[in-house]
């Protein structure tokens, strides 16, 4: 399983907004545990760049916990350089 999806944030600086596609989101497993309700995952994805505008750095590190397996129960970020930030996760099962 992975998480995919789609990003957007806005440079603090200069107001450029910024998109990631799923192909730009690299989610490793950060922390896997098992309960009576199953497995839970916890999955992160740093982001580390510079705005192509202005050229001010961005780091954003987004988290997402899956769990029961296919079912994304939470998610969050911690940010500098950067606002308005819009995530779309979802759980992509193989087939």
């Amino acid at each position: 399983m992975a998480i995919v999806g789609s990003v957007s944030f806005v440079c603090d600086h200069c107001g450029k907004k910024h998109s990631l596609g799923a192909s730009e989101l690299e989610f490793q497993v950060a922390a896997v545990t098992d309960d009576q309700q199953g497995e839970h995952i916890h999955y992160v994805f740093e982001y580390e760049s510079n705005c192509d505008a202005c050229g001010k750095r961005i780091d954003i590190e987004f988290e997402v916990w899956e769990g029961p397996v296919g079912t994304i129960n939470h998610t969050d970020f911690t940010l500098s350089g950067a606002r308005e930030v819009n995530e779309n996760f979802k759980v992509d099962h193989p087939k």
